[in-house]
């Protein structure tokens, strides 16, 4: 070391960093703000951190630092190069870093550079080796051109913004983030979730507006797929405090409830589920155990428009609007404006954590639907008008157990309807017929008056109230 006493030294300095609390050390002989220094979160997923290092002063007789870094983090290979001027404030310098992680186990790669909100506790995967690298250059203050890269098998992700750090030492992010992954499932496991059939098997192609500051990261979807339905909207989520906060408004092609259901499903699945990795799209009820400890630690509130929210593969409502909010712990759901059987549909439904499971309670009801639309429009038997409406709780297990369990009351009302091709009178004007008609039409002549007669018969069916009532998941006339 040369020029100690001066303004301008010269030389080097090598050393070695084997914990979280030496590159703690070396942040203090930097002077780098602890706004910017990892968190304790983060310190422990690059613990025990093992680095070899050089600092350049001076180097072509500038007054400048360049540090090089190579060494391991926890199981990442990491290579590291920052320089920066020295000629005044850093935040007014140029600073130029680079930076790579090369890891064995993509789930600790994910965790090492990902933002704290998105990342849970590591899980390990089988193996799976991930590559991350970070190339930043420019002047703090003013901004610095960015990009973040990831890769490994099955899931792919990119981050080309610009990073600008303030007089406080915040961070202020705008750029766009570009991910693809092969099953969501499988990625919200690495990031630490837990297992979620409803997402096994989903593949993603995003590009999404990103930014960041006063601890709000905000996406807003430029182009989104999910298992080949297009959604867009914005998510903001909040995470420094003690729970993190997430709002949202999205468009989704098309939702499906048993895949929703299934998202809150334990890990542990039936056999015939586990071998195709998704919930059946023809049951509405799953039997999975629902699992609400995903809701830990965060509270939301979204809202969904879909034009198709598909309720089993053979049966949906249109043009629906989903509200979901959870609030410690507990999920509050509502349906809103949707389209069904030709008339309006709402509903409502609150789910909560008990002692022996799953406590909801909810109501629903269908306004003006038409009788018709129950069965095919050229042969149904019925016409007319009804509206229903149902209040319910329960408590289970899994959907299927609340729906087994299920206890409530409702009403059914009946327009003006009537039930046609339906005519006690017909088999007796038909019976007459056929003892006048000649032997060899009598068969012929039998159908014809019974296909005559039915075909112009009518019952009707209301107007009229029936009162229902809804015990161990069936539902009955009130009183019956």
């Amino acid at each position: 070391m040369t020029g100690l006493a001066g303004s301008r030294p010269k030389g080097s300095i090598g050393g070695q960093i084997s914990t979280a609390r030496g590159l703690d050390k070396l942040a203090d002989m930097l002077g780098v703000p602890l706004e910017l220094r990892p968190s304790l979160r983060r310190a422990e997923v690059l613990s025990p951190l093992k680095l070899a290092g050089n600092l350049v002063l001076g180097a072509q007789g500038m007054p400048a630092y360049d540090l090089s870094l190579d060494g391991m983090a926890a199981s990442s290979r990491l290579t590291a190069r920052v320089s920066l001027d020295a000629r005044g404030a850093w935040r007014e310098q140029r600073v130029s870093l680079s930076a790579t992680l090369d890891g064995a186990e993509v789930s600790t790669v994910l965790a090492q550079v990902l933002p704290d909100g998105l990342v849970g506790e590591s899980a390990r995967g089988a193996g799976t080796p991930a590559v991350a690298t970070f190339r930043s250059v420019g002047v703090p203050a003013r901004g610095l051109a960015s990009l973040l890269t990831f890769d490994a098998a099955g899931i792919g992700g990119e981050f080309r913004g610009r990073v600008t750090i303030d007089d406080t030492a915040s961070l202020a992010i705008d750029g766009e983030t570009r991910v693809t992954a092969d099953d969501l499932g499988r990625t919200a496991v690495l990031m630490g979730s837990a297992r979620r059939q409803g997402l096994e098997g989903v593949p993603v192609q995003a590009t999404l507006g990103t930014s960041f500051g006063r601890g709000t990261l905000k996406f807003e979807a430029r182009q989104l797929v999910l298992a080949g339905l297009e959604a867009g909207g914005q998510v903001s989520l909040e995470l420094g405090a003690a729970r993190r906060r997430g709002s949202g408004r999205l468009h989704v092609t098309e939702v499906s409830v048993p895949r929703l259901l299934a998202t809150l499903a334990d890990s542990r699945l039936k056999n015939d589920e586990r071998k195709t990795g998704s919930p059946s799209d023809n049951a509405l009820w799953p039997e999975a155990a629902l699992d609400m400890s995903a809701l830990a630690g965060i509270d939301f509130d979204f809202r969904v428009n879909t034009p198709t929210l598909r309720l089993t593969r053979d049966m949906a409502v249109t043009n629906a609007q989903i509200e979901a909010k959870a609030v410690d712990g507990q999920l509050n759901l509502v349906l809103r404006n949707a389209e069904a059987l030709g008339g309006k549909a709402e509903a409502r439904m609150e789910f909560s954590k008990v002692a022996d499971g799953i406590s909801a309670q909810g109501e629903m009801q269908l306004v003006n639907a038409r009788l018709e639309q129950f069965g095919s429009p050229s042969r149904s038997a019925a016409i007319g008008d009804m509206s229903f409406g149902l209040d319910f709780k329960s408590v289970g297990l899994s959907p299927r157990g609340l729906v087994s369990a299920a206890r409530g009351k409702g009403q059914i009302a009946l327009g003006r309807s009537q039930l046609n091709r339906l005519s006690p009178g017909a088999i007796n004007t038909a019976a007459l017929a056929a003892l006048v008609a000649p032997g060899e039409t009598l068969g012929a002549e039998l159908r014809r008056k019974l296909d005559e007669g039915l075909s112009s018969g009518v019952v009707p069916l209301g107007p009229r109230n029936i009162a229902i009532a809804i015990a161990d998941g069936a539902v009955r006339e009130r009183g019956a």
